[in-house]
């Protein structure tokens, strides 16, 4: 293997790290978001999953603020 094409390899590693880097960002992102609608909205929140707002806005909450822990340790 010459010089050349190592190059080359470090540099398609380094930009599809850097993909990766950026998706995994928006994806955190997204939880975060997601998390924080559920956890202030909790009522909106079961409308848009399609579950009954029988089932008590504290759910959606719980479940909200959990998303958002997981995803603080996952960063």
């Amino acid at each position: 293997m010459n010089s050349l094409s190592l190059g080359q390899t470090q540099a398609v590693a380094a930009e599809v790290l850097a993909l990766h880097r950026r998706t995994y960002s928006v994806a955190l992102v997204l939880q975060i978001i997601v998390g924080a609608l559920f956890l202030l909205f909790p009522t909106f929140s079961l409308g848009v999953v399609g579950l009954p707002a029988s089932m008590g806005p504290e759910w959606p909450s719980i479940w909200g603020a959990t998303l958002i822990f997981v995803t603080t340790l996952q960063a």
